[in-house]
């Protein structure tokens, strides 16, 4: 993967952090008599007092690693005395043979052995948590209490929680537990440590830790969801909100309304209360969290992207300076005498061929889901790649311009462009594009673009943002297409949340960045062709969208709380707009 910081894959299987509590229990067998068994006892809580007095001044704490025995090499923290790493190689020998332990004195050498590196990191919790327990709660076990994220905290319904679920992390060489500045550690399902974006992490803690985000991001939506749907957090929330969030379900339920698609029976004496109630932003809430428990395949883990595929390399010089533009389409539906009759081909590749400006280089993918009637044809594909090379390569070369054409295919149960765009942004992340360009291909260039999106992404500097062009066609509140650094990809483990596949993209990444962070450029234009192939998708998952804008914002909150030299973006991000139009 060029140029990622992100962990390639979360999976079922995903990586935990080990600690000594996911140690195999100790099993002393003697057969001995009771007598002798009450002795060892005593002998053993007499060792353990003794031990506990030898180990009151401080040591140095060591860090959690994905060892598989829940200790660390000593070999990475060279820092430490000699005699602290002789220590440490002697438990991890010792936990290895713990299940084959001869008799239970040896049991007794180890569990003194576990017991040490199990006070080394208390000591880290006691001095580093003073003034850090005031703020932090006890999780209920398997739940983050993360914050809602809008102006209706812990607004989520009383309802019982999902089924329990296993929430893994995605794999990579620095993934398990990690250790917070204000003293907590961290584990993939230790269930102990409130994991917040408003967590007082030290700026040297965060340079010293640069992939802290990465080692817990693909947790984030899950725990986001556990606490929406858990008990505890609406027990929480004051009898006034309690009784408006029952109104609101009681509401969708007996009037069938469909947040942002039908009123459904609702009279219309109630809908200005309903609005006035936030309601659709508590329903979809609760969709979403809902939808993500019962598909954590689709949110613990980024969409897998195969090693063997058409991939490109930037020209020398261009490092940095790639723009990946993004259509992904299908001809279900169309009728074709040849590709001169898809969008494609008369209006968009001509279009980039009259827009494209020096100084970047430009790759287009086309993305379609196995089986296409038209494209998933060995012939069609030749003639594809040989028009490219013609009318789009051979023109911009001229104007010495660089333009590759990479095609991407995969299997797409849903036949819904949302999975369709998430797979093959994936796959323009992992070439290395610099930016992202996601458009429909039914979309024509009517001025050059390249040039302002950059220039406005780079005034705001990390973690940048989303920009677009004006259009004259469709929705006019928010961006039609967009243009985010691959940045974005490394906040957000997908382009596009999994719940939207087919509407309402568009209205969630003109959101999720906030007011100060989205801009449409004036000074470019884009048409959009809606009467070339006419509507393709039907509307599906209705509602989900404004969940998935409080999600993302949870996300993005993490990312910059996690991420070094991000604090003042931080705070303005909190302070931020998320209610408006563009």
């Amino acid at each position: 993967m060029k140029g990622s910081a992100r962990p390639l894959l979360g999976s079922a299987a995903g990586a935990t952090g080990a600690s000594a509590a996911n140690l195999p229990p100790l099993v002393v067998q003697s057969p001995r008599s009771s007598n002798l068994c009450i002795g060892l006892l005593v002998v053993c809580i007499l060792l353990q007092l003794y031990v506990i007095s030898l180990w009151m001044a401080p040591v140095q704490p060591l860090p959690v690693t994905q060892s598989g025995t829940g200790f660390t090499d000593a070999t990475a923290r060279p820092d430490l005395p000699s005699t602290t790493m002789s220590v440490i190689q002697e438990q991890r020998q010792r936990a290895s043979q713990v299940n084959t332990l001869p008799d239970s004195g040896s049991a007794l050498t180890a569990l003194q052995l576990l017991q040490k590196y199990i006070r080394m990191h208390q000591q880290e919790l006691d001095s580093a948590g003073t003034g850090a327990a005031s703020k932090k709660r006890k999780a209920p076990s398997g739940v983050s209490m993360l914050d809602v994220g809008d102006d209706h905290k812990h607004a989520g319904p009383h309802a019982e929680p999902g089924p329990t679920l296993r929430t893994p992390i995605g794999a990579g060489p620095t993934l398990g537990a990690h250790e917070h500045a204000d003293g907590a550690e961290h584990g993939a399902e230790d269930g102990e440590h409130e994991h917040h974006a408003e967590d007082d992490h030290d700026e040297a803690y965060l340079q010293a830790h640069p992939e802290l985000y990465h080692q817990i991001w693909l947790n984030i939506s899950h725990a986001w969801a556990t606490d929406i749907l858990s008990p505890e957090t609406h027990h929480r929330i004051s009898e006034e909100d309690k009784a408006t969030h029952a109104q609101c379900l009681a509401w969708e339920k007996e009037y069938n309304v469909r947040v942002d698609s039908s009123w459904g029976t609702l009279p219309p004496a109630l809908q200005k209360e309903f609005d006035a109630k936030r309601c659709s932003d508590a329903i979809s809430r609760h969709l979403v969290a809902t939808y993500i428990l019962e598909h954590p395949e689709l949110y613990d883990r980024v969409v897998p992207v195969p090693e063997q595929r058409d991939t490109v390399q930037p020209e020398a010089g261009y490092e940095g300076k790639v723009i990946a533009i993004i259509a992904s389409l299908t001809t279900r539906g169309l009728q074709l005498s040849s590709h001169n009759d898809l969008a494609l081909f008369k209006h968009l590749l001509p279009s980039l061929v009259d827009t494209a400006e020096a100084g970047f280089e430009y790759w287009f993918y086309v993305g379609y889901d196995a089986g296409d009637p038209w494209f998933d044809n060995a012939d069609h594909l030749a003639t594809a790649r040989a028009w490219f090379l013609e009318h789009v390569t051979a023109p911009l070369q001229a104007k010495g311009i660089v333009a590759k054409l990479v095609i991407a295919t995969w299997k797409n149960p849903t036949k819904k462009p949302g999975p369709a765009f998430n797979y093959v942004t994936a796959v323009a992340y992992e070439d290395g594009a610099t930016w992202i360009y996601r458009v429909n291909d039914d979309v024509r260039f009517d001025t050059p673009w390249a040039a302002a999106f950059v220039a406005q992404q780079e005034a705001w500097g990390p973690p940048y943002g989303v920009v677009g062009p004006k259009c004259g066609q469709g929705a006019s509140h928010i961006l039609v297409v967009d243009f985010t650094h691959r940045t974005h990809h490394e906040i957000f483990p997908t382009h596009y949340p999994p719940s939207l596949i087919s509407w309402w993209m568009d209205d969630w990444v003109t959101q999720v960045y906030g007011k100060q962070r989205t801009s449409r450029v004036a000074t470019t234009q884009i048409t959009h062709l809606t009467g070339s192939h006419g509507q393709r998708y039907s509307v599906a998952m209705g509602g989900y969208f404004r969940g998935e804008i409080q999600r993302g914002r949870k996300m993005m909150e993490e990312y910059l709380a996690h991420t070094p030299g991000m604090k003042k973006e931080l705070e303005r991000y909190k302070q931020d707009v998320f209610a408006y139009t563009i």
